[in-house]
């Protein structure tokens, strides 16, 4: 049996992604298994794997590390153990990632993201947490910083012992939030739900002239506009070009020519009673999740990012 352990410099940089891109391209039986969690992520493997253990199972809850493990990896090919946010998370269980490694003698695959400065120095601070690693594997690198990342960093990395894995672009798909989860973030009352499932890449506060507002928002594609509920011609403005969701606040209901035409063009409307700026602003720190049915992401995952890393390594 192969075991993958993945662990990252920081939350949110993409673990999940690349063990569900090994576990999609790997020909035999995965399981998967994250001691300190029981969150989405257990679900998210459960579902696209078809895994017959229940979500609890997948994560350590009171149990014995050692004996969890073992009762998943039976009858399996690949287990793949991913490690909480960050290089020191589950120290204060005893499964900090440098522990988890000991434990099970892997070296990990370290996830990396952020600016070139933060990865760099982050890496460097985390090289003395394990006696060695396989490799690192640069995540969500934009489309600017590629060719500084292929010339200086990625070079520079291997220089001081960090073999790089891959480094994968930031694709807009997967940073992508929806209208769906805009409404449970904010607990707002759908008033139109045809389209919540499109993405969402910008937020924007509606707060001009129609005429301003139609310039304004015409620059951004796949927005979700913000502004007040009694804002009629801004949620037309809005309607008038690449919108995805609108957000109405302080608890008023949009007139019934808004609604009629929001039903028409598909575009969801949510109703929240805070402020303009603050929903706005919460909107913003939504971090996209990524779900079970989300097929054309996880299509992604599988062939594209496949395409960026070193699998052949990452499944040895």
């Amino acid at each position: 049996m192969k075991t993958l352990f993945i662990t990252s410099t920081s939350s949110y940089a993409g673990k999940s992604t690349v063990g569900l891109c090994a576990a999609l391209n790997f020909p035999g039986k995965v399981s998967y298994f994250k001691p300190l969690t029981t969150d989405a992520d257990c679900r998210l493997f459960k579902k696209v794997l078809n895994l017959e253990q229940e979500e609890s199972e997948l994560s350590l809850g009171d149990g014995d590390f050692r004996s969890r493990f073992s009762a998943l990896s039976e009858n399996t090919d690949l287990m793949i153990v991913e490690s909480g946010p960050n290089l020191s998370y589950g120290a204060y269980k005893g499964l900090s990632p440098s522990e988890i490694a000991r434990a099970l003698e892997v070296e990990p695959v370290i996830i990396t993201a952020g600016s070139i400065e933060t990865i760099v120095d982050k890496l460097v601070m985390g090289k003395g947490c394990f006696s060695s690693i396989k490799g690192v594997i640069i995540n969500k690198v934009g489309y600017s910083d590629l060719n500084e990342m292929t010339s200086f960093v990625i070079p520079s990395l291997e220089k001081v012992g960090f073999p790089v894995l891959g480094h994968i672009p930031s694709y807009k798909v997967l940073r992508m939030i929806t209208s769906r989860d805009v409404q449970e973030h904010l607990n707002a009352e759908v008033i139109c739900e045809e389209g919540m499932d499109k993405g969402i890449d910008t937020v924007l506060v509606g707060a001009m002239t129609f005429d301003a507002a139609l310039t304004y928002f015409r620059r951004f594609a796949d927005k979700v506009v913000v502004t007040g509920g009694d804002r009629a011609e801004i949620m037309l403005a809005a309607m008038e070009t690449s919108t995805s969701c609108i957000v109405a606040t302080g608890g008023v209901r949009p007139s019934p020519p808004v609604i009629k035409k929001a039903v028409e063009l598909k575009i969801p409307i949510l109703l929240v009673k805070g402020h303009t700026y603050a929903a706005a602003k919460e909107i913003e720190e939504i971090r996209p999740e990524l779900r079970p049915d989300d097929h054309q992401k996880i299509e992604l995952i599988r062939k594209m990012i496949a395409r960026q890393i070193d699998l052949k390594t990452l499944l040895e």
